[in-house]
């Protein structure tokens, strides 16, 4: 489904057409790493800086995000061992209000994409102490969602794509789809917000859904 997605010259010239991509760099996605793999729990390294290596990862990481029709993705989930996120999600107070109920990285919200952030070594330096539940679901835990709460309001520091520091301050969708991508520089991914018995039951059902969809990819 991914390969076939990247294929479609719409798709292709909508993510180049954005992008504005030199034909230099190479913009093959990243394959997305799924439950139960070991380094989806490793705490990313931070980078010493944003050169011209660390830019080209941005961008690869934003075409996968696009290919899988999501709006947030974490380095750590594409193998990656570096504390960098991109997101393509709208900055407006309000998005949690027309995304409730559905999968921050994926499903409805993944068609509305917005503005492109690009974030190296965030970090979260304020959150307000009130929460929001919004319907969370994540690429590397295939087709599962849940309520998950977190702080509505976050501010956080982090490098720009020119190596810029820069503070942001985010409520709603935005704030949380960053909490959630941050939890995956730490290794830590939404279904650990869950209970035990649901989070391993959450992760069995995606595990099944990962090898049936091998299976047929491996049959076609």
């Amino acid at each position: 489904m991914r390969h076939e997605n990247w294929k479609n010259s719409f798709v292709c010239d909508k993510v180049r057409s954005l992008f504005k991509l030199s034909k230099d760099i190479d913009m093959k996605p990243y394959t997305v790493l799924t439950v139960p793999n070991p380094k989806l729990r490793h705490e990313a390294a931070p980078v010493a800086e944003v050169n011209d290596e660390i830019r080209t990862i941005f961008e690869r990481m934003i075409a996968t995000m696009h290919v899988e029709d999501g709006i947030g993705l974490a380095a750590t989930q594409v193998g990656i061992d570096k504390r960098l996120i991109v997101m393509s999600i709208e900055d407006g107070k309000d998005d949690h209000n027309h995304n409730h109920g559905h999968d921050h990285e994926g499903g409805c919200c993944g068609h509305n994409h917005g503005t492109i952030h690009r974030l190296a070594n965030p970090e979260i330096i304020e959150k307000s102490s009130e929460s929001q539940t919004l319907m969370d679901g994540c690429l590397s835990v295939p087709d599962q969602h849940a309520e998950v709460s977190r702080a509505k309001s976050v501010k956080i520091r982090y490098l720009d794509e020119n190596n810029d520091s820069q503070t942001l301050e985010a409520e709603g969708l935005l704030a949380f789809c960053i909490q959630h991508e941050i939890d995956h520089l730490n290794g830590v991914l939404f279904v650990d917000h869950l209970s035990a018995i649901r989070r391993k039951l959450m992760v069995q059902k995606a595990m099944k859904i990962i090898a049936r969809q091998e299976k047929e990819q491996r049959n076609a």
